[in-house]
């Protein structure tokens, strides 16, 4: 089965899930986005990459998207933490990865604070390499999939 199938290309399944921005009933809305998402996730073969960091950004929204779902980030304005949270999930999958220096392991830093910066820069170099590539990789995969179910969950 794995012959026929390719690696799934952040570009494409962009388009798509931004083409679900323009449902506006929240329901047909978070349907449509979790159909997306599964039909890429089951017609893609993924790798695993050396290059994915979990942090930054990413480390961010995931964190951001568990506390909306749990209740444990009151948000104000917020109607519909599931939409909220699909949110996150369209930005985890859609864009690439920002770092900042505290992703930088704290062993590397020196005096509590600052960070001997070529670490930081390899680290935003890997980065950058995994984002270079244009696919989603195993890991990655592998976080979407716990936030999807996290979704199916919660409707």
């Amino acid at each position: 089965m794995q012959l026929f199938k390719r690696k799934l290309k952040r570009n494409e399944i962009t388009k798509e899930l931004y083409e679900c921005r323009k449902i506006e009933d929240d329901q047909t809305y978070t349907i449509n986005f979790i159909n997306t998402v599964e039909k890429y996730i089951s017609k893609s073969y993924f790798e695993n990459d050396e290059d994915f960091i979990m942090g930054g950004r990413k480390k961010f929204l995931f964190n951001e998207f568990n506390d909306t779902l749990d209740g444990n980030k009151e948000i104000k304005g917020i109607d519909n933490p599931i939409r909220f949270a699909i949110g996150d999930l369209e930005e985890f999958i859609c864009n690439n990865n920002y770092l900042s220096t505290q992703d930088v392991d704290k062993s590397k830093w020196k005096d509590g604070k600052t960070i001997d910066g070529k670490d930081f820069f390899e680290l935003r170099e890997k980065n950058n390499r995994y984002s270079n590539k244009g696919y989603i990789c195993l890991q990655e995969k592998e976080y979407i999939e716990k936030m999807i179910s996290r979704i199916k969950d919660n409707i």
